[in-house]
């Protein structure tokens, strides 16, 4: 599955602090960009210690865990979860930018937090392949028009199936072409 970028590290720690005017005092520090695919961010993120959910010393990974399960579902997947001396760690992927900020605020939200070190990675499934049958008539460029709405995508999809169309002007009917997202 790719992977998304999560917008620009100014976009992240802007919502991160809209979302946290409702919550309490949150300030970020984005460390890192990583390259997997396309792009991730993971941040370091601090929260005042003494404020938010209370929760039983010595359990704080785990019940942190079943609150961003319970509230987030199956949005995220391959949740881990760590805490150690006011940290939390938080290791997974996520369905989108928006749950990956809600389950940091989860976490960071708790007495006894005082930073959140979000590893959170946002998949986003790839889209179904299309493929198409060349019919009698066809040209590149009339297949771009059905598909992208212009005729001068035709160099896109010469380019997605030069291992089977050798010459843009030489396709036959019944030849079968993948016919990409753009």
């Amino acid at each position: 599955m790719p992977v998304s970028r999560c917008g620009t590290t100014r976009q992240f720690n802007n919502r991160v602090q809209i979302i946290s005017s409702n919550f309490g005092t949150l300030t970020s520090n984005t460390h890192s960009l990583k390259h997997v695919h396309a792009e991730e961010t993971m941040g370091l993120f601090s929260f005042l210690k003494g404020i938010g959910k209370k929760v039983m010393p010595g359990r704080e990974a785990e019940e942190i865990k079943a609150d961003i399960v319970e509230a987030l579902g199956d949005k995220v997947k391959d949740l881990a979860i760590a805490f150690d001396a006011g940290t939390v760690t938080i290791n997974g992927t996520v369905d989108s930018v928006d749950t990956k900020e809600k389950a940091v605020l989860l976490a960071g939200n708790v007495e006894g937090v005082e930073q959140v070190s979000d590893h959170l990675v946002v998949v986003v499934p790839a889209p179904a392949p299309r493929f198409y049958t060349i019919q009698k008539g066809d040209s590149l460029s009339k297949i771009a028009k059905e598909y992208y709405g212009d005729p001068m995508k035709y160099k896109e999809l010469f380019e997605a199936n030069r291992e089977v169309i050798k010459d843009p002007d030489l396709i036959y009917p019944g030849q079968q072409i993948r016919v990409p997202h753009l």
